[in-house]
């Protein structure tokens, strides 16, 4: 028999591949004890580090999403945090195919239409996390 103690206070039973997913970030240590038939038991235990993922926030300074063409100068702000101390990177992304690092970024569209801003942050060790808003242009 193969249990996996996830170090999370769960138990997996399974003897292939299986997914775990954690609900915090963390250190867990994790067991793998195996008994065999003659009641012979061994185990192997490692640590694993569950880095947190970024909570991004992308604000907009215009009251309504929707807005006349001839003023359609919009201010979005990246309000993106993480738990702890590490590093964040972000970019925006637009449905125009411009894209920025710029804090805040400030956008005019030439023509009405309708169009995605994407925020995507990233935290220093490699985890990605996104918020968009569609805003109008008439």
């Amino acid at each position: 028999m193969t249990k996996w103690y996830m170090g999370d206070n769960s138990i997996n039973y399974s003897q292939t591949k299986f997914r775990h997913s954690y609900s915090a970030p963390g250190t867990y240590k994790v067991n793998l004890v195996v008994t065999l038939k003659n009641n012979c038991v061994d185990s192997f235990s490692n640590n694993i580090v569950i880095y947190p993922v970024p909570n991004v926030k992308l604000v907009q300074n215009n009251k309504s999403a929707s807005i006349c063409n001839n003023t359609n100068a919009f201010t979005f702000y990246d309000s993106s945090t993480i738990i702890g101390s590490g590093s964040l990177s972000s970019r925006w992304f637009v449905s125009d195919g411009s894209y920025s690092t710029a804090n805040p970024l400030v956008k005019s569209f030439p023509s009405a239409g309708k169009f995605w801003i994407r925020l995507v942050s990233r935290s220093g060790k490699g985890c990605e996390s996104s918020d968009s808003t569609q805003i109008e242009i008439y």
